[in-house]
């Protein structure tokens, strides 16, 4: 029993003795992995500081590479979309809600200006963010998990939680009309320094505050006007601009707002601005319309002159005297809203007429002596005066525009007894749309011309119609000047209801006429404009020939 005993108890040492190595072997380990992590705390809290870093020093790499001097290279961010897209990438997939206030804030920013650049490159080649339907408004990104449009972005999630003016200077629309985009990207940890400097540099300059010392008056971005709240908090806008400017304005400076210029701050596209900057007759094409406050004085000189015409199978037929025709048009326009998309002014036309039995007479005869033998009429006066009102109707394409005019006569025999103007009301509408390709420019109008028809006691005449189609393409040699061809068909419909000749719709007569036209930007705000054209066909029309002179101030 003894010897059993031992040996039992031997067995039972032998067990714990196992169990106690075993269980120290755990109490090691446990202490290795314990001190092992306290080694590590530092690297991984490391570790996870250099992930926040990551997207401020790829988006730092990513401006410095690809903007000069506030310009974006579009043309090879298409070609090596890379590192644009693992940016993209990043903000896809930012950890926002682990971050502090600071680094919401600029992770937006930064955020912003590289989507609005990615939406660019997107649609590369294109000439103005505007081209883009729905750049700003529909086209969505992922941001920190969450689907959202720029101006959401901007508004929503920028504005609303961070309010601070200085961000007007720092998001940067993809256009000219923004302050520069920057060549670095904004860092958390001197975010308040970066705002206050940047906002410095617009404020300071030259072409974003525009200040004429010598006419006591400053031009101002478009911004103030569609923010202006978020400038008064503590005092005028002028208040706001100076507390960042070293040359003060003088409060007494008359203030007016230039129109944005929403051409794509394109390295490419703005090589040759940087040297020669968009003219007037570049950015205000007929199918632009003014920015609010924006005025536009214009007098059209058109003289047409003829010794036949036309008739209903299009055959010569010799008047056996010159007519001839001078129509001076007046029209006097202004912006009244802060997106240019509505104009409001009137026209006015001076028109005169001489009838000259000298088929070989100068057409310049209708502003000489009246006294001549040869003459057998002529008459001047002021023949039609109305409003008319242009619109933008598609916020997004800004060179697509309608202007509609409505003229009254203001004597009753215009027509009588030789012709010198029509002597009807006369609705006519114009729809406009140009397009850049390079340094050419193709533009369109389709129009539509209504002339009411009048019963009046010495002349009743039926209403009629025409929808003139008119082409354009134009080349700029540089860009105060250009050259163009141009090309009309314009088709005149009658049969109306109500008319003595009955309901039976047709086409009665039309002309076609083309020429060659040019334009010189003389000052900043005073344009030249020639123009011939030549009608070579025509049905039951005149067969004559225009030369027009144009003088336009736009301010």
């Amino acid at each position: 029993m003894c010897q059993e005993a031992n040996i039992m108890h031997s067995k039972a040492l032998l067990v714990l003795s196992k169990f106690l190595i075993s269980f120290n072997h755990r109490i090691m380990y446990t202490i290795r992995i314990f001190v092992s992590t306290l080694l590590l705390l530092p690297a991984i809290l490391g570790f996870s500081q250099s992930q926040d870093q990551f997207f401020f020093k790829q988006a730092n790499a990513f401006f410095a590479k690809h903007v000069v001097n506030g310009k974006v290279d579009y043309a090879n961010l298409k070609a090596s979309p890379n590192m644009l897209n693992a940016l993209v990438r990043t903000v896809e997939n930012y950890d926002l809600p682990s971050k502090s206030a600071n680094e919401q804030k600029a992770f937006f920013i930064n955020a912003y200006n590289l989507l609005v650049v990615k939406g660019l490159v997107d649609a590369y080649p294109v000439s103005s963010p505007q081209d883009i339907s729905q750049f700003f408004d529909k086209r969505s990104y992922v941001v920190a998990g969450r689907k959202v449009s720029l101006n959401e972005l901007e508004k929503q999630w920028l504005f609303k939680e961070y309010p601070d003016s200085r961000l007007h200077f720092v998001l940067v629309c993809g256009a000219l009309g923004c302050p520069p985009i920057t060549d670095f990207a904004y860092m958390p940890e001197s975010l308040e320094a970066e705002l206050e400097q940047q906002t410095k540099a617009a404020l300071n300059d030259p072409n974003f505050i525009r200040l004429n010392t010598s006419e006591g008056s400053v031009g101002l971005s478009q911004i103030f006007d569609w923010y202006g709240k978020e400038f008064q908090e503590n005092g005028t806008i002028l208040d706001y601009i100076n507390s960042y400017r070293t040359n003060k304005i003088p409060a007494s400076s008359k203030q007016s707002f230039y129109t944005y210029d929403w051409s794509i701050n394109d390295q490419q596209a703005a090589t040759s601005s940087d040297t020669d900057p968009k003219s007037n007759i570049q950015k205000f094409t007929p199918s632009v319309l003014l920015g609010q406050g924006q005025v536009e004085a214009k007098l059209f000189n058109n003289l047409y002159t003829q010794t036949g015409f036309r008739d209903g199978n299009r055959e010569f037929v010799d008047l056996g005297e010159r007519q001839t025709f001078y129509t001076g048009i007046i029209q006097f326009t202004t912006g009244v809203d802060k997106d240019a998309r509505w104009n409001v002014g009137f026209e006015a036309n001076l028109q005169s007429v001489r009838y000259d039995s000298e088929t070989g007479s100068s057409p310049l005869r209708i502003f000489g002596s009246n006294s001549d033998e040869s003459l057998i009429f002529n008459r001047t006066a002021l023949t039609t005066l109305g409003p008319r009102i242009r619109f933008r109707p598609i916020k997004s394409i800004p060179n697509l525009s309608l202007t509609s005019t409505f003229l009254f006569p203001l004597h009753n025999d215009l027509e009588t007894p030789f012709f010198l103007a029509h002597n009807r009301k006369t609705w006519f509408t114009q729809l406009f749309y140009d397009k850049f390709f390079g340094d050419f420019q193709l533009f369109t109008e389709v129009d539509f011309l209504y002339r009411f028809k009048t019963d009046n006691p010495s002349f009743t005449q039926d209403a009629f119609f025409r929808v003139p189609i008119t082409a354009f393409l134009s080349y700029f040699p540089t860009s105060k000047s250009t050259v163009s061809v141009n090309l009309q068909y314009s088709p005149a419909f009658t049969g109306l209801p109500g008319n003595s000749t009955g309901t039976s719709f047709n086409l009665n007569r039309y002309f076609v006429q083309g020429g060659v036209g040019a334009k010189y930007q003389v000052t900043k705000e005073l344009n030249l404009e020639l123009l011939y054209t030549n009608f070579f066909l025509s049905k039951g029309e005149g067969a004559g020939q225009t030369f027009n002179f144009g003088i336009v101030f736009l301010r």
